[in-house]
């Protein structure tokens, strides 16, 4: 180390891309975190001609000054680059003309208590202080500190191109608090595109990941990118109370931005949550899922994948009226259909509640697409006349429970 320091010094003013890999020398020394190099690396502009970094498993220790003013791209993975608000604003502050970051940290939101989100709110800068002006892109994958700093303190451009997933769960303090300056932040984002009337067509909601893209612009606005993604987190509660969670998932996704548009797909991950629970789906409760239908009445396209999601949208959403009143396409991705009446845990689909649902759609309904589903011929022949010639689309699916016929 102290031989690269050495010839690091010397050529530092003349870097232009810095590319670090630590992990051998972290596995060697017995550590799962990223191994720590000296702060006066970064110390003052010695690295002013840099443009580009790529790091693995490097911690960097904050330097007072941290400046690479002409930094243009950097990539960090399993890395850690700053340690509270106060480092988070001096790392962003020290690359004014960044143009992509990228980080994406799995270990380091696992069993490491340092990454829990214990910010206190008080400690904030005011919202969005730091205006990143150049930033085209936006990647942070890891613990939800780093989500929730950047949109609490980072002002880009609302064309720029932001992902924000969470590995892990989030452990925070203040859940409340965060959630509604999270809110605030995203309104802020989108405020001229809103204002503008521009909105994303298609939302998919991949377990608790939220998804927008086709973005339909103003005749005279070119105001969002191409996706933005944000995951949603699953609050702690001792007692859980679902209203909260459907009062703070709205924080998130209850934007004109978002509920807008005409495609909508949910897909449950079995990673996500208890299978077979009666409450909650993988990855939604049902109150949050609930919510999700009636405020995303424009849809036309709904794309449902995983048991739960198909059962719960087939046996309670459709009867219960919550369904899009435009809806004129459902595709249908691995469902367990039975004709047999069946407990709500079991996850099955009753067909002979889905067709009625379908039909009072009247003739705006155009297809039901089944797609790797587990059905018998009698279901197929129940909705094949009841909706009628070219309205039932089937795709790769296989006979049903017990090989029903």
């Amino acid at each position: 180390m102290r031989t690269f320091l050495k010839s690091f010094t010397s050529s530092a003013p003349h870097l232009a891309e810095l590319y670090m890999d630590l992990q051998s020398k972290a596995v060697l020394h017995g550590r799962d975190n990223p191994f720590p190099i000296p702060p006066h690396m970064f110390n003052d502009e010695s690295l002013q001609s840099l443009r580009f970094v790529k790091f693995n498993h490097v911690h960097i220790r904050q330097p007072h000054t941290f400046i690479w003013p002409n930094l243009r791209r950097i990539e960090l993975t399993e890395s850690r680059s700053w340690a509270s608000p106060t480092s988070f604003v001096a790392f962003f502050s020290g690359v004014p003309l960044l143009e992509e970051f990228v980080s994406r940290n799995n270990e380091l939101s696992r069993g490491e208590g340092s990454w829990v989100n214990a910010t206190h709110v008080s400690d904030l800068p005011p919202l969005r202080s730091v205006t990143m002006e150049h930033l085209k892109v936006l990647k942070l994958h890891g613990p939800y500190r780093d989500m929730f700093l950047a949109l609490a303190t980072l002002n880009i451009p609302c064309t720029a191109l932001v992902s924000l997933t969470l590995s892990g769960i989030w452990l925070a303090d203040n859940q409340e608090a965060k959630m509604r300056i999270v809110h605030e932040a995203v309104q802020a984002h989108f405020a001229q595109a809103t204002e503008d009337g521009a909105y994303f067509d298609s939302v998919a909601f991949d377990g608790r990941t939220m998804s927008a893209s086709r973005p339909v612009q103003g005749v005279l606005s070119r105001c969002l990118p191409t996706s933005f993604t944000l995951s949603i987190p699953l609050l702690q509660y001792t007692d859980h109370d679902p209203s909260n969670d459907r009062q703070l998932l709205e924080t998130s996704f209850a934007h004109p931005i978002f509920y807008r548009a005409t495609s909508l797909t949910i897909q449950s991950l079995d990673k996500c949550g208890t299978s077979g629970s009666p409450h909650r789906l993988d990855s939604f409760y049902f109150d949050e899922l609930r919510r999700i239908f009636e405020l995303y009445a424009h849809v036309h396209t709904l794309k449902v994948i995983g048991e739960d999601v198909c059962s719960y949208v087939a046996n309670i959403v459709l009867p219960d009226g919550q369904r899009p009143p435009n809806l004129t396409v459902l595709r249908i991705y691995g469902a367990q259909f039975t004709s047999v009446a069946a407990p709500p845990e079991a996850n099955l689909v009753l067909a002979a509640v889905l067709l009625p649902c379908l039909l009072r759609l009247g003739e705006t309904f155009e297809l039901l697409h089944l797609h790797g589903c587990a059905l018998g011929e009698k279901d197929v022949r129940m909705l094949r006349e009841g909706l009628g010639e070219g309205r039932l689309s089937l795709v790769d699916n296989h006979s049903g429970i017990g090989g029903q016929r």
